[in-house]
């Protein structure tokens, strides 16, 4: 039995992200994905304890949401019920950025 440490509930998404970690940018799709933080489809996952710059495309907007992260956990093995990747905890998100993603993110509950 896993024990969910989140403080804010995960959404289930289909969503196009880059991170930037040690110099190298990528491109992933999204999870899930809450207020705090998100989980990141990789076949490559950064170690936990790394740091990274994440942008996330908001559906339905022309935006983007930038945000500091630290990677908490991997997943090195896609299953049924978690594809492999990583869960970022958000360390930072620019203010009016994390208004338009909690928004968007409550219509979706």
């Amino acid at each position: 039995m896993t024990l969910d440490r989140r403080a804010t509930q995960r959404h289930r998404v289909s969503i196009s992200a880059r991170y930037r970690a040690d110099g190298e940018q990528r491109c992933a799709n999204l999870f899930d994905l809450g207020n705090d933080g998100v989980f990141i489809c990789t076949h490559e996952p950064l170690e936990p304890g790394s740091l990274l710059d994440l942008t996330i495309h908001t559906p339905g907007e022309r935006g983007f949401v930038s945000a500091d992260g630290l990677v908490v956990w991997t997943n090195l093995v896609h299953t049924d019920t978690v594809p492999a990747g990583m869960g970022v905890r958000f360390l930072s998100v620019d203010p009016e950025a994390s208004e338009r993603l909690r928004a968007q993110l409550d219509s979706l509950s």
